[in-house]
């Protein structure tokens, strides 16, 4: 989903041994920073979306720190194999998509009357009557005995955009030079005092 790297093998020419690992340090203590602030951040996004806590904890951060690069990588674990390939459902919502019948005529969706039961293949035959609705383009399908209507049949279904991937990142990369000099001048105040 995301990298927050930085690559500072460049910017150490010329500078002395105590300087480099103090920047080290500042660019491992901001790139964690960074990550972690990019990782709540989606997650509170999520849950607010209303798409779940569990959704929420599918959003997870690596960090590596060899020398002369460090990075911290937010990633979704929320992937879900389907026929056309992997789908990543954070990345679904970040920027909305249409779901089409693939086969057959309908996409099945659940109704509250339904519970815990999420297909029409667990009543038994008979048990439901198919009503066509908006001139057979969609349908209900209800109970025989007191038409209470337990699945939505449609053709497709629009997800729309609920997430903002692209706008924490770009906060992070907007504030990366000034927060990272301030960390650097930090842990040089906290080098010098305690020489």
């Amino acid at each position: 989903m995301s990298l927050v790297a930085i690559d500072i093998t460049n910017g150490l020419a010329g500078v002395g041994e105590a300087d480099r690992q103090v920047l080290e340090r500042s660019a491992a203590a901001w790139a964690l920073h960074a990550g972690s602030a990019l990782k709540r951040n989606l997650r509170t996004q999520i849950v607010a979306a209303g798409l779940g806590r569990r959704l929420g904890n599918a959003v997870r951060m690596t960090f590596r720190d060899v020398p002369g690069v460090v990075e911290s990588t937010v990633f979704s674990k929320a992937l879900l194999k389907r026929p056309g390939g992997i789908t990543d459902l954070i990345q679904v919502f970040g920027e909305g998509t249409t779901i089409r019948v693939r086969r057959g005529l309908f996409l099945v969706i659940a109704l509250k009357a339904a519970g815990r039961i999420r297909s029409p293949l667990s009543f038994e035959k008979g048990a439901l009557v198919f009503l066509p609705i908006e001139g057979g383009r969609a349908g209900l399908l209800v109970t025989a005995k007191n038409h209470v209507p337990m699945f939505l049949l449609i053709r497709q279904a629009r997800l729309r955009k609920r997430l903002d991937l692209q706008g924490p990142i770009d906060v992070i990369s907007q504030h990366a030079d000034q927060d990272l000099l301030e960390e650097f001048t930090e842990e040089r105040q906290r080098v010098g005092a305690g020489a």
